[in-house]
């Protein structure tokens, strides 16, 4: 498998992304919703759609089947908190892990890989519902970046002891930029960019300036990126 020149992998997956972050959905824009499944003792209780690990053009498809017999649907399309209450009434959206996952995917698809490997599947063997948080940012798969300045693109980022991730899309000279779907942790729900300015490139993420908020106002870094439980910086040992 020949590799794009990775520019332009980068640019295509931000592409890719940009089918979550800016979702049409009947003439509006909105940024693909979050929803997880319900779990209780190890097994799902309340179940969304696809699993809450759908890709962009799915979810988009069903949002609007269910949205265009509204009698209210101008309302709901015209109101970001009505669409995103019609979103999780109806169990619509995607999880961090799985969003993950889908960025992932779409490289591996693309020959961003140093072995034979076409398919995620090849890495990540139980598949996308499966693989969450803790299973994509574990010792077996990756390795971990130390430091802030040997942050490449394609990196995950993991939070609260495993239970969130995120991946960097872009890197500057002191900006690093990561997406993700969130519920509560984050100010912004569903699916978004936010960023992290790089103060100390010999030094974790922990020391460096967390640009995003949680939904209380708190620093997101200082509240959800906690290295002494396992959080870091994680790299598919399988990638460049």
């Amino acid at each position: 498998m020949v590799m794009d020149n990775k520019l332009d992998l980068q640019k295509k997956t931000q592409i890719f992304v940009d089918g979550f972050l800016n979702m049409d959905i009947l003439g509006q824009s909105f940024n693909c919703p979050y929803w997880s499944n319900k779990m209780k003792n190890g097994r799902v209780v309340l179940r969304g759609f696809l699993d809450g690990k759908g890709d962009s053009k799915s979810i988009k498809h069903q949002l609007e089947n269910l949205i265009l017999p509204e009698i209210n649907k101008d309302q709901i399309l015209s109101n970001p908190l009505l669409f995103y209450k019609f979103a999780k009434k109806n169990r619509i959206g995607i999880d961090c892990s799985g969003f993950v996952y889908r960025i992932l995917d779409f490289l591996i698809s693309r020959g961003f890989v140093k072995r034979r490997i076409n398919k995620i599947t090849g890495v990540f063997k139980d598949g996308i519902r499966k693989t969450n948080a803790s299973a994509l940012t574990s010792n077996e798969f990756n390795v971990k970046v130390n430091t802030a300045g040997k942050v490449q693109f394609a990196d995950m980022i993991r939070f609260n002891g495993g239970q969130h991730i995120a991946l960097i899309i872009d890197k500057s000279a002191d900006i690093l930029t990561y997406v993700h779907s969130s519920k509560q942790l984050s100010e912004k729900y569903g699916v978004h960019k936010a960023s992290i300015r790089i103060t100390d490139p010999s030094k974790g993420l922990e020391f460096q300036i967390w640009q995003e908020k949680t939904g209380k106002g708190d620093n997101f870094g200082q509240k959800y990126f906690r290295p002494e439980i396992g959080d870091g910086i994680f790299r598919l040992k399988a990638f460049p």
